[in-house]
């Protein structure tokens, strides 16, 4: 239950029992009450003061990958004593220093990894400082060409760029190996806007889970159905891009950032068990998963979406009598983890 301006208080209807409370609120110690008695059809009223927490310098920035000479935007999110004053060093970044309490326009003229820190002075005269070591990195930037890349890290654009639109007409397939001998590609998408249209025909972005066209397709993507975050799953570690457009109308295309990654960091893409029967199928097919299923998209093997729904729970039934003989892939997506299965209908 959440208190806001200008009253501050809370009213809950609640069965009567015996709860524990927990206060808290941003810049103070959070306090738990515990056995608060309540009846039923009675009023319990609790007076409660957090005390304020010490002095303490946070920060977020708006990006931490980004490419050279990208903006970057910092804001403060200290807390504690009144703060008077705010002292920000970029080291690589221009400009190196800045006194504002949320600096706007921070870029960075080579790639690497740096620091930033900032120090906070309260009302009282204390100072608190925080060093986020290594917290922007500045990549090499890729445009979507026909390429093969090797790498560890970058930033990856539509044919635009960041300032430009894609173009019409165009038709590229591009590949991401890990630079690691046991890596495998990562890549998230901060912005997408293609051309929309139901079955993604106009305009599209394809992902497929290895080093070719000929790897599973993972998903097909256009308007902007972003395609999230995805971890490559094949031996390779690889993973590749189809791009199409139509003659017409162009958007602002992409912004993804890639990295490789031995696993380590990546455990909340552990694959759940799912079951697809039956398979090969006629009409009805069951999906039956560990983990609950968020979505489920399926193709055909021409790419094109053929079913799209919201999941409903661990389990789920999908009618395709109306779809033709052959090959298709089906996407199920949950929190943290994406699969894809081979369907066959008869």
């Amino acid at each position: 239950i959440y208190a806001s301006l200008p009253a501050g208080d809370y009213h809950r209807p609640i069965k009567a029992g015996s709860y524990d409370l927990t206060f808290s609120a941003f810049g103070f110690h959070t306090k738990t009450v515990y056995g608060v008695a309540v009846s039923d059809e009675q009023t319990t009223i609790l007076n409660i003061e957090l005390e304020p927490n010490v002095l303490t310098s946070q920060f977020y920035a708006s990006d931490t990958l980004a490419n050279v000479n990208e903006p970057i935007n910092f804001f403060d999110t200290s807390y504690g004593d009144s703060i008077v004053a705010w002292e920000w060093t970029f080291d690589g970044g221009t400009p190196y220093q800045s006194t504002e309490e949320n600096p706007e326009g921070i870029v960075y003229g080579e790639t690497g990894k740096y620091n930033v820190t900032l120090t906070v002075t309260g009302e009282a005269g204390g100072t608190n400082t925080t060093v986020k070591e290594k917290y922007v990195r500045v990549a090499e930037t890729y445009f979507m060409q026909d390429a093969t890349v090797y790498l560890c890290e970058g930033v990856f654009f539509d044919s635009g760029g960041p300032d430009n639109n894609y173009s019409d007409n165009e038709t590229y397939t591009m590949t991401f190996v890990s630079m690691l001998e046991s890596g495998i590609m990562q890549v998230t998408f901060p912005a997408f806007e293609l051309e929309e249209e139901s079955s993604c025909e106009y305009d599209y972005l394809e992902i497929f889970d290895g080093m070719d066209t000929d790897a599973p397709l993972i998903g097909k993507w256009c308007g902007i159905d972003n395609p999230g975050r995805i971890v490559a799953n094949n031996i390779n570690g690889g993973l590749t891009f189809r791009f199409h457009s139509n003659e017409s109308n162009n958007f602002s295309g992409w912004k993804a950032e890639l990295s490789c990654d031995t696993g380590v960091d990546i455990t909340e893409y552990s694959i759940p068990e799912i079951k697809l029967f039956p398979n090969p199928a006629n009409d009805i097919i069951t999906l039956q998963s560990s983990a609950t299923i968020d979505w489920v998209i399926i193709y055909n093997i021409t790419g094109k979406q053929v079913y799209r729904s919201r999941g409903v729970g661990l389990s789920m039934d999908i009618n395709l009598a109306d779809q033709e003989a052959g090959i298709y892939i089906v996407n199920i997506v949950g929190n943290g983890f994406k699969v894809h299965k081979k369907l066959i209908i008869h």
